[in-house]
């Protein structure tokens, strides 16, 4: 089994003067005197102690958006196992495609691990807004495209649900008693991404969206799986009654489970009381 203990990582908090030296590279040039109260956040570097990669991170000062201030706490340590598979595949020439992306947490992890295209899908624009400030404070934008997308196995029009919260990883879709704003877009396949609107073809998917079956993501883009895919991470919710026949088509394409990885995040999950969500781990 692997150990997912994890060492204190190192945390520096950026001072006024680089904070605007970061931002006078953006729009911002010449606009703003007194940077302390003009932003609503200020910047973290996390250095994380076993590979020294160090990432920005923004920390809402409001507490309307603490959650957000915890992605960045826990960016090394929420799922360490996520991080371990990404240090072993990515390579420079790898197509990600970070599918739940949220603020960010995986999508700079995997540019920082030398990975020159990245896709970054977020829905929900409150998280999508630090996703674009991560990238940007991390001089990234040439490596990571944001995509203010959902992903599902249609082509169809969709309700979104957002609320005032940012860093939410609770279920974005919209249900009759939700209180907040009805969001309109048009969801997207995987196939219709590479083959209708030219995105590259994915080499690495990480699916991890709540709220729907993660499965279903899969069934929209079974050409471009077979012609380029070469490992996948899913978060499966334990009852998922569609994610064998999904496992069946992926072993059907050659896939294998990366048994040693999933067994040790099931064991992991299961002793700290989160065993309904399940990663798995699979390669060819």
């Amino acid at each position: 089994m692997i150990n997912f203990v994890k060492n204190k990582n190192k945390v520096r908090v950026l001072s006024i003067e680089e904070t605007e030296e970061i931002y006078t590279k953006c729009s911002y040039r010449g606009m703003v005197e007194d940077w302390e109260t003009f932003l609503p956040w200020t910047l973290k570097e996390r250095t994380e102690s076993e590979t020294d990669i160090k990432i920005i991170f923004v920390y809402p000062k409001h507490d309307i958006d603490a959650i957000v201030r915890q992605r960045g706490q826990t960016i090394f340590v929420k799922e360490p196992w996520t991080n371990l598979w990404l240090q072993n595949i990515i390579e420079e020439d790898s197509v990600f495609y970070d599918i739940g992306a949220n603020c960010g947490q995986y999508s700079l992890y995997s540019a920082k691990l030398g990975c020159k295209n990245v896709y970054a899908f977020e829905p929900n624009v409150r998280n999508f807004s630090y996703l674009i400030e991560n990238i940007i404070v991390n001089d990234l934008e040439d490596v990571i495209i944001p995509m203010n997308v959902p992903v599902s196995n249609e082509v169809s029009y969709k309700s979104w649900f957002s609320n005032s919260l940012g860093g939410i990883g609770f279920s974005s879709e919209f249900h009759k008693n939700d209180t907040g704003v009805r969001i309109g877009t048009v969801q997207k396949t995987l196939d219709n991404l590479v083959y209708t609107h030219k995105l590259p073809s994915p080499t690495i998917l990480k699916i991890d969206v709540d709220g729907t079956d993660d499965s279903l993501i899969l069934e929209g883009g079974w050409k471009c799986i077979e012609e380029s895919v070469k490992h996948i991470m899913i978060e499966v919710v334990n009852d998922n009654p569609n994610y064998e026949n999904t496992k069946q088509k992926l072993f059907d394409l050659g896939f294998r489970i990366n048994q040693e990885l999933t067994d040790s995040v099931h064991a992991f999950r299961q002793e700290s009381g989160r065993g309904r969500w399940l990663e798995y781990f699979f390669e060819r």
